[in-house]
């Protein structure tokens, strides 16, 4: 299974990950879109083992990225 997700940063420098290709609010300088607790939850796990997110700023475009997860048989 793959999910698409995005991955924007915030005028303050805080990352974020969206379910959905978000949209740059200017007046509150936040990226607004569907955004999922559990996949951000997931993300900084990944984070924690060595996953780097790209270095993004403000002023750029998010960036897609994808999740593939698949059954294990052992």
């Amino acid at each position: 299974m793959r999910k698409k997700i995005w991955y924007a940063v915030s005028k303050k420098g805080q990352g974020r990950v969206f379910t959905t290709c978000p949209v740059r609010n200017e007046h509150w300088g936040v990226w607004e879109a569907e955004s999922v607790g559990c996949i951000s939850m997931l993300f900084m796990m990944f984070e924690a083992d060595g996953l780097e997110l790209p270095d993004l700023k403000w002023q750029d475009d998010p960036v897609a990225m994808e999740i593939t997860m698949e059954l294990c048989h052992e």
